[in-house]
């Protein structure tokens, strides 16, 4: 699934990156195929280069040191709204029988 969802991530795309198997799928594209795909997190960040340690959430401090922004949920959101983000992989921790995930 990892390898599947890091194929969909095209360079310079500008992705939406959940939390566990869509944060592995991110780092492998951006080290294989698209360096310069750019990550938005739930919780307001955002990085162009991928965090120097392996994170277990979005929140770890290795995410947060050299982030190109930090800024705010609702900021992310507005980018999405706003049709500013090409691609959003989550993971399917929770998901209704309609296909919903339990996301912000």
């Amino acid at each position: 699934m990892v390898l599947r969802a890091a194929r969909e991530i095209q360079e310079g795309e500008t992705v939406f990156v959940g939390t566990r198997l869509p944060l592995l799928a991110y780092l492998v594209a951006k080290s294989l195929h698209a360096p310069r795909a750019v990550a938005l997190y739930e919780n307001g960040l955002i990085r162009e280069e991928a965090a120097r340690e392996l994170l277990f959430t979005m929140g770890d401090p290795p995410n947060i040191l050299d982030a190109t922004c930090a800024t705010t949920t609702l900021d992310v959101m507005g980018m999405m709204a706003a049709g500013r983000v090409d691609l959003g992989i989550l993971g399917g921790a929770e998901v209704d029988r309609f296909g919903n995930v339990n996301s912000t």
